[in-house]
């Protein structure tokens, strides 16, 4: 439910509000066992993907230095959960967040990441692939 409210912040520009929200979500899931992490990898409210809106709010409202350690973040855990479109999506992000302050090697070094996540995220999809056609 806090998920849709912080959405809803997003979609009228109220970053304030939506960064409140989503930070008192990710210490909810941050409170969660390691146990129960691995069960809800895929839903919505896990501290990759949380972390990774908190840094595109601060991204949009233009605070700039702030966003960088939630994006990392999100790239981080992201990494560890083995969840490639929530990295491709942060990776992609703080890339365009270093061009934006024109630190270009931070940029092109993320660049690089971005392009490395997103091959390796099209082979899983053709793996993906070639297994649903081997099971039809």
């Amino acid at each position: 439910m806090q998920e849709k409210v912080a959405d809803y912040y997003n979609k009228s520009y109220r970053y304030d509000d939506e960064i409140k929200v989503r930070q008192q979500n990710l210490e909810e899931a941050e409170r969660v066992s390691e146990n129960n992490i691995s069960s809800i990898k895929n839903d919505t409210i896990n501290s990759q993907k949380i972390n990774y809106k908190i840094g595109n709010a601060y991204v949009l409202k233009k605070e700039y230095k702030e966003a960088v350690p939630f994006l990392e973040k999100s790239i981080k855990e992201a990494d560890a959960n083995e969840d490639l479109v929530v990295k491709k999506d942060a990776t992609r992000r703080l890339s365009e967040l270093y061009a934006t302050v024109g630190d270009y090697d931070k940029a092109l070094k993320s660049y690089r990441e971005y392009v490395t996540v997103v091959d390796s995220l099209y082979v899983r999809k053709e793996q993906e692939i070639q297994q649903a056609k081997r099971f039809s």
